[in-house]
């Protein structure tokens, strides 16, 4: 912590000891009580998604959202792991409401920062063009007004002189572009095989593995649907 001010790590530290305490116990009210925790949990990085949703919020929260995301799924893994089977039932009904809200949460924090890198490529792409724009009037000004002037002494001081570069091939720029457009979703996690994705698969399978019995069929169809529900 930061100045006395609990951070993630202690967040999650005081979590994890919370729920193992009631798994040590075994008892059902206060079994009940670790997916109350894991809902409290995902409403705060739902809160926190939504707050770095806003436009122009600072490009740490992109970071700190992540951290927070990465503590929820690991604290969900440890209680898919360890809860009784008896109490699965009642938190995959409550993933089947947090997992969609915290994915729309995510992807919408997501497209706004993904919209703010297009619109400062789009600004840069306007200021270069501009730019160039610029230079290539004062070079056509500059060889109108010297034109009649002194050509040969002209002429044998552009043969000496390097040609100046060519301008940047638009394709080029392009490609620049979009391979820095795919560099910033993968930042984001949202690629298709990004943490998004691949944690709701591998929280979901892992709670499915649980559930082998025949009596279980139901619940492990719900589970289905829920991935593909935040698969699609």
């Amino acid at each position: 912590a930061a100045d006395g001010v609990p951070g993630v790590d202690d967040f999650e530290y005081a979590l994890q000891a919370a729920i193992m305490r009631r798994l040590e116990g075994e008892e059902g009210q206060r079994l009940a009580e670790i997916t109350n925790m894991l809902d409290a949990t995902a409403s705060v990085v739902i809160e926190l998604f939504e707050q770095a949703s806003a436009p122009g919020a600072p490009s740490s929260e992109t970071e700190r959202c992540k951290q927070w995301w990465a503590l929820l799924v690991s604290l969900s893994e440890d209680v898919t792991r360890l809860l009784p089977v008896e109490h699965l039932e009642r938190l995959v009904g409550d993933l089947e409401q947090s997992l969609v809200v915290l994915r729309a949460a995510y992807l919408k924090f997501a497209g706004q920062r993904l919209s703010e890198f297009d619109t400062q490529k789009d600004a840069e792409a306007k200021d270069a063009e501009a730019k160039a724009a610029e230079e290539a009037a004062a070079a056509a000004a500059a060889a109108k007004e010297g034109e009649g002037k002194e050509k040969g002494k002209e002429k044998e001081k552009d043969a000496k002189e390097p040609r100046k570069s060519a301008p940047p091939d638009p394709k080029a720029l392009e490609q620049k572009r979009t391979e820095e457009r795919k560099r910033f979703i993968q930042l984001l996690g949202i690629s298709p095989n990004g943490p998004l994705y691949l944690t709701l698969t591998s929280l979901l399978k892992q709670l499915s593995s649980r559930l082998c019995s025949t009596l279980h069929a139901p619940l492990r169809a719900r589970i289905v649907l829920l991935l593909e529900r935040l698969l699609a």
